[in-house]
């Protein structure tokens, strides 16, 4: 996992719900998701390993909180993907793996021209809005498109 983390995506916006953005570790978001895993109503995830064990690609699922409240709208939930661009092809079936919802939507966020919105796209996501200058990085304010799936 943390190998995955220091791979340079040419993305900005890599996991929206652990606040990862470009090269970073991934570590500390991905242990605090496996320990909410265990909870009711708990987060959902699928990984994307080589033969030889190497995490490539990360699918993850977390209940849309804003605020104190850890679950204000239960029918919203935020749908992430990371996948390295050389086994982007997978994307969406990694987006697949994940349980189906048996009610609500799924947001996702990507950025505009990468590989994951395509994967997004490819797993029946709909753009539903582009969001202007919302991710802040080293580089000034860079653009994101909202996705939507189910509802």
């Amino acid at each position: 996992m943390a190998l995955f983390g220091s791979i340079a995506t040419g993305e900005h916006l890599r996991v929206a719900a652990w606040r990862v953005l470009g090269i970073e570790n991934l570590e500390w978001g991905y242990c605090r998701f496996r320990r909410d895993m265990e909870e009711p109503g708990g987060p959902q995830g699928s990984l994307l390993q080589t033969e030889d064990g190497a995490v490539v690609g990360l699918a993850c699922r977390h209940a849309l909180q804003i605020g104190p409240d850890p679950h204000p709208w239960p029918e919203v939930w935020l749908a992430d993907l990371d996948v390295h661009p050389s086994f982007a092809d997978d994307g969406p079936r990694l987006l697949a793996a994940l349980p189906r919802l048996e009610e609500g939507r799924e947001i996702a966020l990507a950025d505009p021209a990468s590989h994951t919105a395509s994967c997004l796209e490819g797993a029946g996501f709909r753009r539903a809005g582009r969001l202007t200058d919302f991710v802040r990085t080293a580089r000034g304010p860079s653009d994101a498109v909202l996705y939507e799936r189910g509802g």
